[in-house]
């Protein structure tokens, strides 16, 4: 039966709830017929009612839903209570944190059974693999076999083969265990050494030198009690050498498990560098091992006519302008006359590069005027020497000339 729609009250009535001037269009996509049961589109907020209800519930006349009351909010205990005005203040008692309360049979048995069944899982996950390696490796060497069935080999061969091949992969393993077990405890002694350590019981001294045991070991630095395998060797030679001029080398050995030996090497004068206020001892290496005056001995020379002798013991003599050019004339004379028997000329007057003077075993002085033609010079002038002039014989002797060598007898004046 259709809808009184001249009946209905217009939810969205004019001017505040008046009826439509027109009846509503029931085929409209808004509106369906009553009758039809069908429910309306959405629910509609009227304007006098609290509560949203359905459409066809009101055109019906059924009872309104009654509304639910809110309950009111409980105040957390632990929240603080504002006190009126003019009322006491109350104190506010203070509640115990709950518990943690543990956990209920059920969730532990629950848990347990987890962690059996992923052991369960791994240990199945492990069998599966291991059985795919098998078949893996039958496999191999089932195709392995019959490969050298192929070539002609017998089955004896190859079981004996496949024997022996099992035998070396086995020494094998066996010499790598063996390695890495000496490698660990290579690195395991190495550890323990740096870290603990071998305390040094007695410092001992060998070789010849002109310091006294006492004096080298106070100058390594070292003492007993500390540990042998952090010494260090470049170190303390440079502390020695410095410390201890004579000193040239220190060889430093560990004879274990708590002697450290120093084996001591000593250097000599070379140079005898004599200037107008001062005196230096120079060892090979240009070191200055002293500042004393001294007469020159077997494979020592003494250089005249330095305009400067400065520097500390110990350090390295550096000369410098004119000083430099006489050094390295003198060095070039000593090396000729080292390579022609000729040692005895260990005096050297440089005071004049254009007309130097060598003294030879204070009797006789050679002119030697410039370095020119060095070496053939220095061999003629050992031939002449030896040819004609006598072990006693006073005099001197012009080399300066190429070719000619002079010789005139006379005094020596000792300076």
């Amino acid at each position: 039966m259709p809808a009184d729609n001249n009946n209905f009250s217009h939810p969205f009535g004019n001017n505040g709830g008046e009826k439509p001037n027109l009846p509503l269009d029931v085929t409209s996509d808004m509106w369906t017929p009553i009758s039809t049961g069908a429910p309306m589109p959405g629910a509609v907020r009227l304007k006098d009612a609290q509560s949203t209800v359905s459409l066809s519930e009101k055109a019906q006349g059924a009872p309104a839903k009654p509304q639910k009351k809110k309950r009111a909010q409980k105040q957390p205990e632990n929240r603080p209570v504002v006190a009126k005005k003019g009322a006491p203040k109350k104190k506010q008692k203070r509640t115990a944190k709950p518990k943690a309360q543990p956990a209920s049979p059920r969730k532990t048995a629950l848990v347990i059974s987890r962690a059996e069944k992923m052991l369960q899982q791994n240990e199945q996950n492990r069998q599966r693999r291991d059985n795919i390696h098998r078949q893996k490796h039958a496999q191999r060497s089932k195709e392995r076999f019959n490969r050298r069935r192929r070539n002609g080999d017998s089955g004896d061969d190859i079981r004996r083969d496949e024997v022996l091949r099992k035998r070396r992969k086995r020494r094998v393993a066996a010499v790598l265990t063996v390695i890495a077990v000496l490698i660990v405890a290579g690195a395991a002694a190495l550890i323990y050494a740096l870290v603990v350590g071998a305390p040094i019981a007695q410092i001992i001294v060998t070789g010849d030198s002109v310091y006294s045991q006492e004096e080298i070991v106070n100058a390594s630095g070292v003492m007993t009690g500390e540990n042998m395998f952090r010494v260090s060797d470049r170190a303390m030679n440079k502390r020695i050498c410095a410390l201890l001029p004579y000193v040239g080398s220190v060889d430093v050995k560990y004879q274990l498990p708590d002697v450290l030996e120093l084996a001591v090497t000593d250097t000599t004068d070379k140079y005898l560098i004599s200037g107008k206020s001062a005196f230096l001892c120079l060892s090979e290496t240009q070191k200055i091992l002293s500042l004393k005056k001294k007469k020159p001995q077997d494979g020592q020379y003494r250089l005249d006519g330095f305009d400067a002798t400065e520097g500390e013991v110990g350090a390295v003599y550096k000369p410098a302008g004119d000083d430099e050019k006489r050094f390295n004339a003198a060095k070039e004379i000593i090396a000729q006359l080292e390579n022609n028997g000729l040692q005895k000329a260990n005096v050297l007057d440089l005071s004049d590069l254009s007309h130097i003077v060598l003294r030879y075993d204070g009797r006789v002085n050679f002119y030697l005027g410039t370095t020119d033609n060095l070496a053939v010079r220095l061999r003629a002038t050992a031939e002449a020497l030896e040819k004609y002039v006598s072990e006693n014989t006073i005099g001197y002797l012009e080399i300066s000339y190429e070719g000619k060598i002079f010789f005139r007898e006379g005094t020596m004046v000792k300076d």
